[in-house]
């Protein structure tokens, strides 16, 4: 190949290349300490920090937004964001995402209580007549406490 044809060709790869290169990584999150969360302004966490050691390691640029969850999976949805951080795999969200064969972490799910209104619980069956206040969006992994009528869920962003 002559010379200034390989010029040429390495021109239009450099230009093409120009063109692929996509912009930053964007990962929605929403605030879910010790996993990840704002602290004086700046980005923490266990699951916050590995990710960040990951992409710097792999020169990925990564550009971070935290918000509320179901924002986090209608930006998802829409395309909006590349990824989200600390998403549960469910089979609903199986077909429209792809999930890492090993997770970052695992959690367990708690309930909390005001300290000046002390209600001990133990099982679900103290929980009955009782108003929960669950995250919008977010999966519990009790089937029990995701279908009991023992007492009633209640969207608390």
């Amino acid at each position: 190949m002559p010379a200034s044809r390989r010029l040429f060709v390495l021109l239009l790869f450099t230009c093409l290349g120009a063109f692929a290169h996509a912009g930053p990584l964007r990962i929605v999150t929403d605030p879910w300490a010790p996993y990840v969360f704002v602290e004086n302004g700046q980005a923490r966490g266990l699951d916050y920090d590995a990710s960040v050691e990951v992409f710097k390691r792999l020169g990925v640029e990564v550009h971070w937004d935290f918000m509320p969850w179901k924002r986090c999976l209608i930006e998802m949805e829409n395309g909006q964001a590349d990824a989200v951080l600390d998403i549960f795999m469910t089979e609903e969200r199986r077909p429209r995402l792809h999930f890492a064969d090993e997770p970052l972490s695992s959690a367990e799910f708690v309930l909390f209580y005001d300290r000046a209104r002390a209600y001990p619980f133990n099982r679900l069956t103290d929980l009955q007549g009782l108003k929960v206040g669950t995250s919008p969006g977010y999966w519990y992994s009790d089937s029990d406490f995701s279908t009991s009528e023992l007492f009633t869920r209640e969207p608390a962003p």
